[in-house]
């Protein structure tokens, strides 16, 4: 006979998700908030960029490289949670804390053309991002306060 088998004898059977589990999962979605805005927020900017290539000559779907997409997909997200660092550190109110969030992951996303494409696209792209992003990012900015790295309390 394969498979597990207790040590105590009694018949095993693999847990089912009941009550119990359901329960569990909706006491755990908290935890999931942030993580989902945040991709939400990254899909939403990929999304609006590739309406934006489309529709402004300057920065035309042929001139972009292949491989633009794919790599805003994995480091926008990288990009906003660093934004949201610094805007954390900078405070304000909600309007200069989202636009430091979105300037600085715009920033960081915009490194990587720099030296590879002309100024027109540069200059066009960092524009349309920063329409993009800054709105987008008043939905990660959070409650404004101190950073806090350890748990505070009786020891």
């Amino acid at each position: 006979m394969l498979g597990f088998r207790p040590a105590s004898g009694k018949n095993w059977a693999p847990a089912r998700m009941g009550e119990r589990g359901w329960q569990e999962i909706k006491g755990r979605l908290p935890e999931l908030e942030e993580p989902l805005k945040f991709i939400g927020v990254s899909l939403a900017w990929i999304g609006a960029d590739l309406v934006g290539h489309q529709l402004i000559p300057t920065i035309a779907a042929e001139r972009t490289p292949p491989t633009y997409y794919r790599n805003k997909l994995l480091f926008a997200p990288v990009f906003l949670l660093a934004g949201r660092l610094v805007s954390d550190l900078i405070g304000g109110s909600p309007v200069v804390r989202s636009l430091t969030l979105g300037t600085t992951a715009n920033a960081l996303m915009q490194v990587g053309y720099l030296m590879s494409y002309p100024a027109d696209f540069n200059i066009s792209v960092f524009l349309l991002h920063e329409a993009i992003v800054v709105p987008l990012s008043y939905f990660l900015i959070g409650k404004p306060g101190r950073i806090i790295f350890f748990k505070e309390g009786p020891g």
